[in-house]
């Protein structure tokens, strides 16, 4: 198994996280999806009760991992491409109306040129995006999960903006993710955090999640953008 695989596979079993995320954005989910960058499939889980889900990875392992899980489905499919270059006019016939892409963005070197792929793909509808914030909490776990970058606030909003899309909504996430982030990434300069570690942040997310509700936040770990298509 690989190293990425094998951190997506311990990912999966942050089930409170991975609610916590669906939760933020399920009211904006529509029910022609694309999953862009579904991994093995921990967000699926939430999805599979939609009229249609495209599941786009670009790693074999991953979706060799996600056609286990959800391959007897037949509202799931899966397509093996990179974001910058999908199959976009067969994706344009599905009338598809939200593309899901969490924590993936920063895996792509064009991120403008994949933002303009949701655009086009898009029939009408809302882009959900979670990304990565604030350049200077770049350390080695974002290097060994494979991230080009992290994103300033002003960044990623005007990229989205400049490739079609107007906005309804942002918010910060993962608030208290932020310490870990640094002790362990910046100080301690690991490039993975321990299963250990994540089982103990995954006990104490319901706790952390009431705190981070009372507090705003003003800022987090990562930022949520659902962008509609401008008209």
């Amino acid at each position: 198994m690989s190293i990425v695989l094998d951190a997506l596979t311990h990912m999966s079993k942050l089930d409170r996280l991975n609610y916590g995320v669906y939760k933020e954005i399920s009211s904006y989910i529509g029910n022609g999806i694309l999953e862009a960058g579904c991994g093995n499939g921990n967000l699926t889980s939430h999805l599979v009760d939609k009229k249609m889900v495209v599941a786009v990875d670009n790693n074999p392992l991953m979706l060799d991992a996600f056609e286990k899980r959800y391959g007897s489905n037949e509202r799931v499919r899966a397509i093996k491409a990179s974001l910058d270059d999908l199959p976009k006019k067969d994706l344009l016939n599905l009338k598809l109306d939200t593309v899901i892409c969490l924590n993936t963005l920063e895996h792509i070197k064009d991120d403008i040129e994949v933002l303009s792929n949701f655009n086009y793909i898009l029939s009408k509808g809302h882009l959900i995006l979670l990304v990565p914030v604030f350049q200077k909490l770049y350390c080695p776990l974002d290097k060994a999960a494979g991230h080009y970058r992290r994103y300033q606030l002003k960044e990623i909003s005007e990229k989205v903006e400049s490739c079609g899309f107007e906005v309804p909504k942002k918010m910060s996430f993962n608030l208290f993710g932020i310490l870990g982030w640094i002790v362990n990434g910046k100080i301690l300069k690991k490039e993975r955090l321990s299963n250990k570690l994540l089982s103990i942040f995954n006990f104490f997310l319901p706790f952390l999640n009431f705190l981070e509700k009372l507090v705003g936040p003003p800022f987090g770990l990562s930022r949520i953008l659902i962008r509609r298509k401008a008209s």
